[in-house]
């Protein structure tokens, strides 16, 4: 076995312990977890999602290395060991490629594993599925995980403070400012803030929405753009923090139509509303 496909067991060894212990320990929360205290495979694998440019060239830099030191080490051409520790490359690339690509590459890998029998190619495939159906297993655990701070959850929580108010006043309140001021009065009134901007205000009246400034187009970051190459995806400033994109303003709309009907609406990023 060559040193190069030590630390690609290795490797994937590790990542099938991470996501024995996150799956146990998702379990055994019952699902009322945070993926980052769940297990160090989330953070792994959203680091991974955003670093895959650095990634790839670590790999191809250790691949090149190892096999060059090891050629050295045993007096025999670099081309050789380039060429048997191949099928590792193309392992790693198989895990960490798009869905669509992953074929592409276990074919790749297949290939070159059948080329160079050796006995760790069997360990090394049990390996790489393993870690492959770990890896498509998390997805259906981040169900457990309760939804963050967003505009959906703001108008559960309005629609919830308005069916107090009615309760309590026998109508809905004609401005969205009656209710806020009900606010510190009512222990089941709770103060929303916008979940993309605290500085912007969470819910308005409808006869505010005319006013331009809470049409503010979508900001395009420049830590947000990429490009997609073969499988991967490729951050132009990999370096930076993203910024979140959003759907919508991170605000509520309120109308009161009747004293006993009301509507709710969001404004999306061009500034236009829509009730769902």
């Amino acid at each position: 076995m060559t040193w190069f496909h030590r630390v690609v067991l290795v490797f994937f060894g590790l990542l099938a312990v991470l996501w024995v212990g996150h799956s146990i320990s998702s379990l055994l929360s019952l699902c009322r977890i945070s993926h980052p205290l769940a297990s160090p495979l989330f953070v792994f694998e959203a680091s991974l999602s955003r670093y895959q440019a650095p990634f790839l060239v670590g790999l191809l830099l250790s691949w090149f290395w190892l096999s060059r030191s090891e050629a050295q080490s045993q007096h025999a051409p670099t081309r050789r060991y380039l060429q048997r520790n191949l099928h590792g490359v193309f392992a790693l690339l198989s895990w960490l490629a798009f869905p669509m690509y992953k074929l592409l590459y276990l074919s790749l890998w297949g290939l070159f594993a059948l080329k160079h029998r050796r006995p760790q190619r069997l360990t090394l495939a049990c390996l790489l599925g393993f870690g492959l159906a770990g890896l498509s297993q998390s997805a259906a655990l981040q169900a457990c995980v309760a939804p963050p701070v967003s505009t959906e959850r703001n108008k559960q929580q309005v629609m919830h403070m308005l069916a107090v108010y009615r309760q309590a006043h026998g109508r809905y309140p004609a401005h969205w400012h009656e209710l806020k001021s009900e606010i510190p009065k009512t222990r089941d009134f709770v103060i929303l803030q916008n979940p993309y901007d605290p500085q912007r205000e969470a819910v308005i009246d409808f006869n505010r929405v005319v006013n331009p400034r809470w049409a503010g187009p979508p900001h395009a970051s420049q830590a947000n753009r990429y490009t997609d190459v073969a499988g991967f995806r490729l951050y132009h400033q990999w370096w930076r923090s993203p910024e979140e994109s959003p759907r919508d303003q991170g605000i509520l709309v309120y109308r009161q139509q009747s004293p006993q009907q009301y509507a709710l609406y969001t404004l999306n990023t061009s500034g236009e509303l829509s009730q769902d």
